[in-house]
């Protein structure tokens, strides 16, 4: 978009070409887990950068040309948009056939259980609310 702002200095072509990548990613996002679902992950993940790679590279030779125009820019970004959500995908996926869901990782803070679970004041003042006269001393808070 900076590229296409620096051309033409339009801010609608640029709107134009930011507001057709956002499409594209919500046109592509729920067809990319069709496709993550039913080719492999990994072939999947080359695809996509190679032909994000191959359209950036055709992008910035027009560009260094001076050929570059709003055509070529939008159709860059498309296309980089929908690889971007398939890749998105992907990737997302992958990782979670990666580690096993039984595996032994360790738990966040957060969801321990017993003294190591943060202390919040909601925590120490809840169970006394209705005392009105001081707070209790909890559990969360020795």
């Amino acid at each position: 978009m900076v590229q296409l702002l620096f051309l033409t200095g339009s801010a609608a072509q640029a709107g134009l070409v930011g507001s057709a990548g956002l499409l594209t990613t919500l046109a592509c996002r729920l067809p990319a887990g069709v496709v993550a679902a039913r080719f492999s992950r990994r072939t999947l993940l080359v695809v996509c950068d190679a032909a994000r790679l191959a359209a950036y590279l055709a992008l910035a030779g027009a560009v260094l040309a001076g050929v570059a125009n709003l055509a070529m820019i939008l159709t860059v970004t498309v296309l980089g948009a929908a690889a971007n959500a398939v890749f998105g995908t992907a990737e997302h996926a992958a990782v979670r056939n990666l580690v096993p869901a039984n595996s032994s990782r360790p738990r966040s803070p957060a969801t321990r259980p017993g003294p190591t679970a943060p202390s919040s004041p909601a925590r120490r003042w809840g169970a006394c609310s209705s005392g009105w006269v001081a707070p209790c001393r909890s559990s969360a808070t020795r």
